[in-house]
């Protein structure tokens, strides 16, 4: 087998590889490009094992080396950088050889290498959200335009049925200038509700094809929906990474940071560094099933911790949040156990 390892970057990427006759360690540059990679690649025995620092533009890349039969393995830029600091000198030709010496070792610091169905559905629920921030910005500056007309709306959705008969008549009074704006604004919004009501028909379909997502789809879990059911599965991708729901819980960064020191002991503030998107959703639908009229566990979290602990709000929103994710963990070993049976 030989060992492969590469840095990439936009334009070009640097290939150090282990061969597995000799044990001489190639360094090669090479294009940032599907053709360049295989020519630089062709004389290597296969099969190839190659390590390849996440970034950017390493998704293309590591589909390129799966086409072309080879065991890819994402590594962890964090913990790359923090080994590559202890070298004076900091190239990419080093950073490639480190990669490899530690592939070599069995060493490698890797990070989860989504499956390209996995990477297609987040892409599909992440736009959509982008999409629906595209709405909110222009919803804001309708109302902002009507507010500096003297004009009032007294609809919260400007995409209402109510709205869309009244919001041209109130651009037709305005001046010119700030009528032409506001019709382009007007414009914009009604094209993007338009993609969002086609990106959501995908999203609605993809849900009640994945069997954990349609089981989370159920009346067993208040405040999921399809588009955030199908989001959480695509942001968790598989649950077999993780060994307990606490490791959910850190993934989302639902877990404050802790500092303690003898009988002292602090808890700050959520980490900066986690699945954003995971943690989003994941209080999204805790403040769903708290606004549910029946009873569910996240909302019996949320209320214990406000009446009985005193909790802020923010700290019982919290802890529903992991209280959601924990349920999605044993639902989805449970289906994953009954299908594997």
């Amino acid at each position: 087998m030989t060992l492969i390892a590469m840095d990439v970057h936009k334009n070009s990427s640097t290939i150090a590889a282990l061969h597995p006759a000799t044990g001489e360690i190639i360094i090669r540059k090479c294009l940032t490009d599907r053709n360049d990679i295989a020519r630089k690649l062709a004389d290597l025995p296969r099969p190839w094992t190659v390590a390849v620092e996440s970034s950017r533009h390493s998704p293309p890349v590591c589909r390129w080396l799966q086409a072309m039969a080879g065991d890819v393995k994402l590594a962890h830029p964090e913990k790359l950088s923090k080994i590559a600091d202890l070298y004076p000198a900091k190239t990419d030709a080093k950073d490639a050889e480190t990669m490899l010496m530690l592939l070599h070792l069995n060493c490698l610091p890797e990070c989860y290498l989504a499956p390209e169905q996995v990477v297609e559905v987040r892409d599909l629920c992440r736009g959509r959200n982008s999409l629906r921030e595209i709405t909110t910005k222009l919803c804001n500056l309708l109302r902002s335009g009507f507010a500096r007309a003297g004009m009032v709306v007294n609809y919260t959705d400007l995409t209402g049925c109510g709205a869309r008969a009244l919001v041209p008549e109130l651009i037709a009074q305005m001046g010119p200038l700030s009528g032409l704006m506001a019709r382009v604004f007007w414009q914009l919004l009604e094209l993007v509700e338009g993609a969002i009501a086609e990106v959501e028909r995908h999203i609605h379909e993809q849900a009640h094809a994945h069997p954990v997502a349609a089981e989370l789809c159920g009346d067993q879990h208040p405040g999921m929906r399809e588009v955030l059911a199908l989001a959480l599965v695509a942001e968790i991708g598989e649950i077999e990474r993780f060994d307990s729901p606490a490791q959910l819980h850190s993934y989302a960064g639902l877990v404050p940071r802790t500092s303690e020191s003898g009988d002292s002991r602090h808890e700050g503030s959520l980490p900066r560094r986690c699945n954003k998107h995971l943690r989003r959703i994941a209080v999204q639908i805790a403040q769903n099933a708290v606004r549910c009229t029946d009873p569910n566990p996240a909302k019996d979290t949320y209320e214990r911790l406000r009446e009985e602990r005193r909790k802020g709000p923010n700290t019982a929103k919290i802890a529903a949040a992991r209280k959601v994710l924990t349920e999605v963990f044993f639902t989805w070993r449970r289906i994953v156990a009954a299908s594997a049976s």
